[in-house]
């Protein structure tokens, strides 16, 4: 999903936070913009080009930034072998001095110039929203009203919004691309730019803490995703534990908990034993099992939870927000001294990391 989502890391009942980077060199402001306002709707792919190319150049490559960009373009080429074996390679090599030599070959990166989905998920990583928003705008006027590209576009205008935090403005631009894509018949793919519209309300009805909005709209794209998806692909595993969030804060946790679970069948069977998105999704069980009374199979998913936090990174916060949630769940069962022991180790650990 586009949007900052509770199920993308561990959480003590909060919504979960990303970590932005930054890539742009805000000084190149006015020679980026002057070009971009000359475009002529023929050269508008261009721009793209320019841009990823600049995105490129500047990923500061860590080891996080880099997995973000590259389980992006995962999820694009799920099942094709040879690009999923480039991007592995990438992973393992890839130094900022060889942007060209990577796009120009033929690979992933030169594809992803026309996929303004990917594109607009490279902008929320950027962490430069504002560019973002000018950027789009520019290519906005730059075409006519019934531009086949339009409704992705204003979709992808909603996710730098809501990157934001201004959900208000997100859901206009949702409704905008929503209205496009029904107006206009000539946009290709349907049924998947509905389906991106409907993960962007879903998202924000989330956050926004409206949960029954949340879960109209999770249904709908799950519904679009179950027919133009594989029925294991990421998405729709986005899409059930954002559906699970909606519907355990609703109280009605048997259909939280079957979402849980057909989200945790399909990472166990796409991701790596290991990952932190199961772990986040076995910690999001546990909370629910704690709240509906069944403490010691809330326990077991905690404590799986830990396993897999505790390899990746044994003093990171994800291991902190387990220590955070065994206390809140001894508490429950009162048992009270253990409680105490690990809201203490939450609280060191916390330190340490500050």
């Amino acid at each position: 999903m586009t949007t900052t989502s509770a199920h993308s890391t561990a959480h003590d009942d909060g919504n979960a936070n990303e970590l932005p980077m930054s890539v742009v060199n805000s000084n190149e402001t006015y020679d980026k913009e002057h070009l971009f306002r000359n475009l002529s709707e023929e050269k508008a792919k261009f721009m793209w080009f320019q841009l990823l190319i600049e995105i490129i150049f500047r990923l500061n490559c860590n080891e996080y930034d880099c997995r973000q960009m590259l389980d992006e373009c995962r999820a694009k080429y799920i099942g094709n072998a040879a690009e999923l074996k480039k991007m592995d390679e990438f992973q393992s090599s890839f130094k900022p001095e060889d942007a060209i030599k990577w796009y120009t070959r033929d690979s992933f990166l030169y594809q992803v110039n026309i996929n303004l989905t990917i594109l607009g998920k490279f902008f929320r990583l950027m962490g430069d929203f504002n560019r973002a928003l000018r950027y789009y705008d520019m290519l906005i006027k730059q075409l006519s009203s019934d531009n086949e590209q339009l409704p992705l576009i204003y979709n992808n205008l909603g996710t730098a919004w809501c990157a934001k935090g201004d959900w208000q403005q997100a859901l206009k631009c949702y409704n905008q691309a929503k209205n496009l894509l029904e107006s206009i018949p000539t946009v290709p793919n349907k049924e998947h730019t509905l389906t991106l519209i409907y993960q962007g309300f879903t998202g924000i009805y989330q956050i926004i803490h409206q949960w029954e909005l949340g879960v109209r709209y999770g249904l709908k794209c799950l519904n679009l995703q179950s027919q133009c998806l594989p029925e294991k692909h990421p998405e729709i595993a986005d899409t059930c534990l954002t559906l699970g969030w909606c519907y355990a804060r609703l109280g009605e946790y048997k259909n939280a908990s079957e979402m849980y679970h057909r989200a945790l069948d399909i990472q166990m069977s796409t991701l790596p034993q290991y990952h932190p998105q199961i772990a986040a999704t076995l910690n999001n069980l546990a909370g629910l099992y704690k709240d509906t009374g069944d403490y010691e199979i809330a326990l077991e998913y905690y404590r799986k939870a830990y396993e897999i936090y505790s390899l990746i990174s044994p003093d990171g916060y994800g291991v902190a927000t387990i220590y955070n949630n065994l206390g809140r769940l001894y508490a429950k069962m009162k048992h009270y001294p253990l409680s105490i022991n690990y809201y203490e180790k939450c609280i060191e650990l916390r330190e340490r990391l500050e």
